[in-house]
């Protein structure tokens, strides 16, 4: 392989390995808010966090685009079927094995983030429902003490 081509492939295959450390690192953020959830604990710090990561995500996905745009400007075209089936560069071999993680990860943080937002709803649905039988409580004790008033 190129130098050149070599060369963008490291550097490839290290955004690549950032992105999938950072979702990984989201993948535990959204596990722990899995279990905050049952126990109903505060769980703004970690969506802080999570929204930090996607950051970083973003820049990663920038790089990779970045990189992958000059390897196209050298004639490589990283996504061709033809070069997916026959590659046995180990930089390429990486390079789909980690667009394989990636897509995991992606598949798993998905589930659970969609879980989790099940979750929230069903609990501010029941915090709603609980704030409207407050409510009623509020009312009959106004009504009961106007009535004590009365006698």
């Amino acid at each position: 392989m190129r130098d050149d081509i070599s060369s963008c492939m490291q550097e490839i295959l290290f955004h690549q390995s950032q992105k999938i450390s950072l979702l990984n690192d989201m993948l535990c953020i959204e596990r722990k808010i899995s279990a905050l959830l049952k126990a109903l604990d505060d769980i703004e710090n970690l969506i802080e966090s999570e929204n930090e990561i996607i950051n970083k995500i973003n820049l990663c996905d920038f790089n990779i685009s970045r990189v992958n745009d000059e390897l196209k400007k050298r004639g490589l075209y990283l996504n061709s079927k033809m070069l997916q089936e026959n590659s046995k560069e180990p930089f390429l071999l990486n390079y789909f094995s980690n667009i394989k993680k990636i897509k995991s990860l992606l598949e798993e943080l998905s589930r659970i983030k969609e879980s989790n937002i099940l979750a929230m709803e069903q609990i501010a649905c029941n915090y709603k429902n609980d704030a409207d039988d407050l409510d009623k409580i509020d009312k009959i004790k106004k009504l009961i003490s106007k009535d004590l008033q009365f006698f």
